[in-house]
């Protein structure tokens, strides 16, 4: 669990460090440039992944029930956001790129699915 929690922190620490300090590069990946209100957008949103990059590093070596807490916030979070990218997608918003983040999200979900009720399934079966 520890150790995809840390593939978690650095998947959204470099997103977040890409919105944050390079929001055009990252836009302009997608298919669009941004206006000045979108690199405010962009920039706030980064400084929120990083935070939360930086709560699951913090909460990674907690105990099993708190990081299962942790991991439903994060299946929240990326299933929410890949539905976002995949209606920006079909509404022709973003393009075709977008797939490789979707996909990660979707990768996401089913690890953070995996943590919280197949692994737990399995450490209960074997204290038993």
């Amino acid at each position: 669990m520890k150790l995809f929690l840390r593939i978690v922190v650095v998947y959204m620490g470099i997103i977040g460090l890409v919105s944050l300090l390079y929001p055009q590069a990252g836009a302009s990946n997608l298919g669009h440039a941004l206006n000045s209100f979108e690199l405010f957008i962009a920039r706030s949103l980064g400084a929120l992944l990083i935070t939360i990059a930086i709560i699951n590093w913090l909460l990674s070596t907690a105990p099993p029930a708190i990081v299962r807490g942790l991991l439903w916030g994060n299946l929240f979070m990326n299933t929410v956001l890949a539905v976002i990218d995949i209606i920006a997608l079909s509404g022709h918003v973003i393009d075709a790129s977008a797939w490789s983040g979707i996909s990660v999200r979707v990768l996401l979900c089913f690890g953070s699915l995996y943590y919280i009720f197949i692994a737990r399934h399995r450490n209960t079966k074997e204290q038993v």
